[in-house]
């Protein structure tokens, strides 16, 4: 992923940002949907 997350939030409860752009550039769309895709290949539970 060309897209790096940036941690945030406390130790005990950490979260995940990533940093996608300011809504100007069009390319962010893809970038967003190659993201969800990739965390919801990442989600699945392993059969």
């Amino acid at each position: 992923m060309a897209v790096r997350p940036v941690p945030v939030g406390p130790s005990k409860r950490p979260g995940l940002h990533y940093p996608l752009g300011d809504g100007t550039d069009p390319g962010t769309w893809e970038v967003l949907d190659t993201l969800l895709t990739h965390l919801r290949h990442s989600a699945r539970p392993e059969s």
